[in-house]
């Protein structure tokens, strides 16, 4: 043993707070989706928990577990199906993530790492998405990914394909590995629209089939695919709209407009060109873009470069 102040320390103690350490060091490759880190994972032997509460907030550990603060795979199987019955009826994510990530953080402490695991992080997943929260979706994707490797399970075909999603969206350098592994998915799912659909996402944004992409958006296959795709359009709508203003003169019809750039109303697709054109001209009625020879977008190089 060693003391640190008036604290003694033993030597696994140590070694755990050096492992908790190690996790806030940046490592060279940060465009790979990280392994869970609010899970406060002690790599040391398992316990078994013994608190029968359902509700329990989270709290990053500081010290080993103690049995009695930890939920047993029973109780947090309940704890979780309570979860989803609440979420569904207040949509409170605040309470929700505090919940979610109390569960994984009991959940990890055992090292269970089975069905109810993945039902964890999937859902986790899926909220997080609905919510716009992408450190959280990114958190829960990475252990997902690891949990699939032992648990095949229908929702990995589905996974796989949000991970090259993701990928497209954040535009990192995981892309080739995520697109390595959709389009060589050795599972005898390989038809899964999922994965159908993000191949064919991974298509467009490689041809520049701008329409395409908008189509594949308004039709993708969840929820949760088409949150990660909105990720992609901004940068895609801006490329489309500058070929267009190249293409039409001397005007150009606002409802083409609309349909073209992946709008649901021709109001919002206004508001978006008053953002993105200098300087942008209508009809009298609205109905029309007016274009003259000097009409471009507003879109920067520096802006597309922070996405690549």
């Amino acid at each position: 043993k060693r003391s640190i102040g008036d604290l003694t320390v033993d030597a696994r103690e140590s070694k755990l707070r050096k492992e908790r350490a190690a996790r806030f060091v940046e490592t060279p490759n940060h465009a790979v989706l990280k392994k869970e880190e609010d899970d406060d994972d002690d790599g040391g032997e398992a316990i078994v928990g013994t608190c029968r509460r359902l509700e329990k907030s989270y709290f990053r550990l500081t010290a080993a577990p103690k049995p009695e603060d930890v939920r047993p795979r029973d109780v947090l199987r309940r704890a979780l199906e309570a979860l989803k019955l609440k979420f569904e009826a207040d949509q409170n994510y605040a309470y929700a993530r505090d919940q979610a990530k109390a569960i994984r953080q009991d959940l990890t402490v055992q090292h269970i790492q089975d069905d109810l695991a993945c039902d964890v992080y999937e859902w986790n997943a899926r909220v997080a998405l609905a919510a716009n929260d992408t450190d959280e979706y990114a958190q829960c994707q990475g252990r997902v990914h690891e949990l699939h490797r032992s648990n095949p399970r229908s929702a990995r075909a589905e996974f796989t394909a949000y991970r090259l999603l993701h990928a497209l969206g954040t535009a990192t350098n995981g892309t080739a590995r995520a697109l390595e592994d959709v389009v060589f998915y050795d599972d005898d799912d390989d038809t899964s629209v999922f994965l159908a659909h993000a191949r064919a996402v991974a298509s467009a944004l490689n041809c520049h089939n701008h329409a395409r992409l908008f189509h594949l958006h308004a039709t993708a296959p969840s929820a949760s695919a088409a949150h990660l795709l909105d990720a992609c359009l901004p940068r895609v709508r801006r490329h489309a709209y500058a070929a267009i203003l190249a293409a039409f003169r001397p005007s150009l019809p606002v409802t083409y407009l609309a349909t073209a750039l992946g709008f649901l109303s021709e109001a919002d697709c206004r508001a978006w060109v008053r953002r993105h054109s200098s300087p942008p001209r209508f009809s009298d009625d609205g109905s029309l873009l007016l274009l003259s020879s000097s009409s471009s977008s507003t879109t920067t190089h520096g802006e597309e470069g922070s996405r690549r």
